[in-house]
């Protein structure tokens, strides 16, 4: 294949419009389908970075969460450790 095509079309290519528009038709549509590959990778490549990035937010929001519950127990436990000191003077 060259640029895609076989080598009859690209050699009836030729024979019609010459070496060079030729060869320009055949980079032309080559680089056409390389691109839409390109996007097509692009497209898969965002689809799994939204995806990882989804998981990361909801990690962070049960970390924070957590958080959250540790400052609360600290807060209970240290107005438990007051009311031992107060007992205990």
């Amino acid at each position: 294949m060259i640029f895609g095509f076989t080598p009859e079309v690209f050699v009836q290519l030729v024979m019609a419009l010459g070496v060079i528009p030729a060869l320009f038709v055949c980079l032309l549509f080559y680089t056409l389908k390389q691109h839409q590959a390109d996007k097509l990778k692009s497209e898969q490549r965002e689809q799994k970075l939204l995806k990882h990035i989804e998981k990361s937010d909801e990690t962070h929001l049960e970390i924070s969460g957590s958080i959250k519950e540790m400052s609360v127990s600290m807060q209970l436990m240290q107005k438990d450790i007051e009311i031992l000191k107060d007992r205990t003077h």
